[in-house]
């Protein structure tokens, strides 16, 4: 099947429909032409290929499983559990309250593969102790619904064992803290803070390269240019896919159909690469979605290769790695680039864990997640990101759409497994000489919550 500039994939018998989904979430529309693609599968809600949320025979919605659930469940299971970080040297650091059954919870973590072990690698344990179980910062988020204040930000920091709240200033701030105390919620584990709203990343340029893989700039016809993500295929399907971010696109949060071309120039059409074929609606609807907005679980879209041998699993590297935030990286190309084998499990992406990038604009830097599961508001859209994370780390405009990736120094010495897609910056303190802005801070989707509005992408041949 090729994609085509006119705005669907046609396959060998040229047929070509649109599809309008109804979910019990909403309503969507996507273009599939042919079969010759993923589509919506039965027992979803609205979407391309296994969406938001699983439907049973009797309608009821199941939500999918994020990041913070698995925390509560650990919780649940060894009571006490107050969530975990990974400490400089490596080590797993178990935070827990000063009642819990640190032996118990020793043989709870220590079955969750993706906590205690990093590819077959037993991480070192140790404890700390915490005011509050996850459990409890779970309870008072629900008790809060701290959607209702149209805050940018909401996070149980398991770090700092507090609820956290993020708004644009003082005054937001204080006005929240009223109305929380109005509503008959009093506690000391709420923390209402003034943060930084992500920004958004468009418009660079840099050299057209073949195969076509991460890292590397495009441009959305009637969009932006941005940093393409990681080369995905899906079980059963012959063609090959490569994300991006949704808001890179000419419709943001929606299928528009526009071709793909790399880098940002559009005459001559050589430079074409291939055509949008996935972008999901946002959601709405409790539990799915916090009351009276919408949302989606990752910026992300799907661009199909008109040709196969165009792609490949990698990830661009570069002559320099930046570990200081604020500071550009080198975006000279170094060889070899680095071979996607994996995904990074969701459970191992803790607080402390280090994660590496490669945007058009700043190259490739790295730094620790500082902030796990916030529901971000993106202004943009006017609705939530779900469970998306936070690190530090270099960014700038162009770099939306940058794969955020684990380094495994092993097996090629350039093995990589992708843990997100970076879709924007946050906590802007530095300035270049000639005036940009450069983040010290970046915001990302987890490869989970990519499944999540896409099914299983795979990463990796």
């Amino acid at each position: 099947m090729a994609a085509t500039r006119g705005g669907c994939m046609r396959g060998s018998r040229g047929i070509c429909l649109q599809l309008v989904v109804l979910g019990a979430v909403g309503v969507g529309a996507f273009a599939a032409c042919d079969v010759q693609r993923p589509v919506q599968s039965g027992g979803r809600s609205a979407g391309p290929a296994g969406a938001m949320a699983a439907i049973t025979s009797d309608g009821s919605i199941v939500p999918p499983v994020y990041f913070d659930d698995i925390m509560e469940t650990i919780d649940r299971r060894s009571p006490g559990f107050a969530g975990a970080r990974v400490d400089g040297d490596g080590s797993l650091v178990v935070m827990h309250t000063k009642s819990a059954d640190t032996a118990a919870l020793s043989r709870e973590v220590q079955s969750h593969d993706g906590l205690a072990n990093l590819r077959g690698v037993a991480r070192r344990l140790r404890f700390e102790d915490r005011k509050y179980s996850f459990g409890q910062l779970a309870e008072l988020k629900r008790a809060v619904n701290p959607y209702q204040y149209h805050v940018l930000m909401v996070d149980i920091d398991e770090v700092r064992n507090h609820l956290v709240l993020g708004v644009a200033s003082e005054r937001e701030a204080a006005s929240v803290r009223k109305a929380i105390a109005a509503g008959g919620v009093v506690s000391d584990a709420i923390e209402v803070m003034v943060i930084a709203a992500p920004t958004q990343a468009s418009l660079t340029l840099q050299d057209s390269a073949r195969p076509v893989i991460a890292g590397l700039a495009h441009v959305m016809e009637g969009g932006g240019g941005c940093t393409l993500g990681p080369t995905v295929r899906f079980p059963g399907w012959s063609s090959r896919y490569i994300m991006t971010n949704s808001h890179c696109t000419a419709t943001h949060w929606a299928y528009d159909g526009r071709g793909a071309d790399q880098p940002f120039i559009w005459p001559p059409w050589s430079t074409y690469f291939g055509v949008e074929a996935m972008d999901p609606p946002p959601f709405y609807g409790y539990p799915l979605c916090p009351t009276g907005t919408y949302c989606r679980q990752s910026d992300a879209a799907v661009i199909q290769f008109e040709n196969v041998n165009e792609s490949a699993f990698k990830i661009a590297r570069t002559t320099q790695m930046v570990t200081t935030p604020g500071t550009l990286g080198s975006i000279t190309r170094a060889t070899p680039d680095f071979t996607v084998i994996d995904t990074f499990p969701y459970a191992s992406l803790l607080a402390g864990q280090p994660v590496h990038k490669v945007g058009q604009t700043t190259g490739w830097s790295f730094g620790a997640i500082g902030t796990t599961c916030a529901d971000i508001w993106n202004a943009e859209f006017g609705g939530y990101v779900r469970c998306n994370f936070k690190s530090a780390g270099t960014v700038m405009l162009g770099d939306s759409g940058s794969p955020v990736f684990i380094w495994w120094a092993g097996g090629s010495g350039y093995d990589a497994g992708v843990a997100g897609l970076l879709w924007g910056a946050a906590h802007v303190h530095h300035y270049l000489a000639d005036g940009r802005f450069v983040g010290d801070t970046l915001v990302f989707s987890p490869w989970h919550q990519v499944m999540i509005d896409f099914g299983v992408p795979t990463p990796f041949p």
